[in-house]
């Protein structure tokens, strides 16, 4: 059995991945689904509620110089996307399969917008010492570029999020029910996860 990082675009992945360099938790990337994976792996992995996901991913495209001109216009087009922006618009079960798959094969299942005070429990789920130094802000309304990254200089303010209207949110949520339910799991088994720590004298805050 191994444990596995599965990484869905614009989820905090890569926050997690460099908070757990020199462990036993092998990075997937983007080349790997859980239907890839041995039946007796592992896996960790991070979720993002799919209107956050969908306003990260535009704004990202948007930093990139991508030509669709409102998030719109980038929903109406996805379905023709091809080639390597294709990855951050498939829907995050694409990767981390249905939920109660998901459930199973899960030691820990983190949400973005709680990655940064969550790191140390599941440093405590895979058995790695808790040492954690926050240069990295997953899933906040700016970020700070991470200090320990080759040729990053001083902390730079990036904008990670668009504003969707309310009718494009709903959209959203529609056509990714799947991903609206890993997200509704993820914060599930958080509330029960951090009971626990709560009840072994965790440091869950």
């Amino acid at each position: 059995m191994e444990v596995r990082q599965l990484h869905a675009p614009r989820t905090g992945g890569t926050a997690l991945a460099w908070a757990l360099r020199g462990t036993r938790v092998k990075r997937c990337g983007h080349a790997k689904r859980l239907v890839d994976l041995d039946p007796t792996d592992r896996v960790v992995t991070t979720v993002r509620d799919p209107v956050d996901r969908f306003a990260s991913t535009w704004g990202w495209l948007r930093r990139t110089g991508c030509a669709v001109r409102s998030p719109e216009e980038l929903l109406a087009a996805s379905r023709y996307v091809v080639g390597p922006h294709l990855d951050l618009l498939r829907s995050q079960s694409w990767w981390l399969g249905p939920p109660a798959l998901l459930h199973r094969r899960a030691l820990w299942i983190g949400r973005t917008e709680h990655l940064d005070e969550d790191l140390p429990h599941v440093f405590e789920t895979v058995g790695v010492p808790t040492e954690w130094v926050n240069r990295r802000v997953a899933g906040a309304g700016n970020d700070t570029a991470d200090l320990t990254l080759p040729g990053a200089g001083a902390p730079v303010a990036i904008r990670r999020h668009a504003s969707l209207t309310p009718d494009l949110a709903e959209r959203l949520r529609a056509i990714n029910p799947l991903d609206v339910e890993i997200h509704h799991l993820a914060m599930e088994l958080r509330s029960a996860w951090r009971e626990r720590l709560d009840t072994r004298g965790g440091n869950a805050a």
